[in-house]
């Protein structure tokens, strides 16, 4: 294992995930919430309300947004061309950057990937992977994680020993984990116990089975919050 800002996975397991994707006919699937939508809000809104008009459609979403979902961090993501390349997918994203909000307003491509599932990708068309491991941290200039997670697979058999070697390896870069800091609005790096029904759970499609699992993180930010089922979906 290496702490550095690439994202890489952790698995024994091998499996094709474009092959389970075409199976269960999901459209979109990621691996990680991140918490910052908030700057999509007006301009979902300004689309919702003139952009789409122009289009001479009547506007129906898939679901509500209020800028406080989960943003699907992308920095490992799979999704279908088609839906991507659908007329109203292109019409959005062709309106964002025809008025410039990527420049003008920083839009990124978390915000702009996600807003454009929300708005008109199926709840069961999307898929949360939570059966392997998973990393990716940006570093602050000493070299700790700032933001970011390494969230462990229930399908994962060595989840717990790449947790503990992670911890020993912060430590030895001298990067404080905090175990008070994931009460705090904007968590600092910190070892976090997250309940599978808390993590998107219309999104993870879990057999009954394991709906009262655990999985074990290290995460710094707003990276799967606790408390945010209801804004997760």
């Amino acid at each position: 294992m290496r702490m550095d800002e690439e994202s890489f996975l952790h698995s024994p397991i091998e499996y094709d995930l474009f092959g389970h994707m075409a199976q269960n006919d999901y459209y979109y699937a990621y691996r990680t919430c991140s918490y910052e939508m908030n700057s999509m809000i007006q301009i979902f809104r300004n689309y919702t309300s003139r952009g789409r008009l122009r289009l001479g459609k009547k506007w129906s979403q898939s679901r509500q947004f209020n800028g406080a979902h989960c943003g699907f961090y992308n920095n490992w993501f799979i999704g279908s061309l088609d839906f991507f390349q659908s007329d109203d997918v292109q019409h959005m994203l062709q309106w964002f950057d025809s008025r410039g909000y990527i420049y003008r307003d920083r839009l990124n491509d978390l915000v702009i990937q996600t807003g454009a599932v929300y708005a008109f990708c199926p709840t069961d068309k999307i898929h949360r992977f939570l059966d392997w491991s998973y990393e990716h941290f940006t570093l602050d200039k000493q070299g700790c994680p700032l933001w970011g997670a390494l969230t462990t697979g229930y399908m994962d058999p060595e989840s717990d020993q790449r947790v503990s070697i992670f911890l020993q390896q912060l430590e030895a870069a001298n990067c404080t984990v905090d175990p008070l800091s994931a009460t705090r609005k904007v968590p600092g790096l910190h070892v976090s116990h997250d309940h599978v029904q808390d993590l998107s759970p219309l999104y993870n499609h879990l057999p009954s089975a394991l709906q009262n699992i655990t999985l074990v993180s290290v995460k710094a930010g707003k990276i799967d919050l606790p408390g945010k089922r209801e804004k997760s979906r």
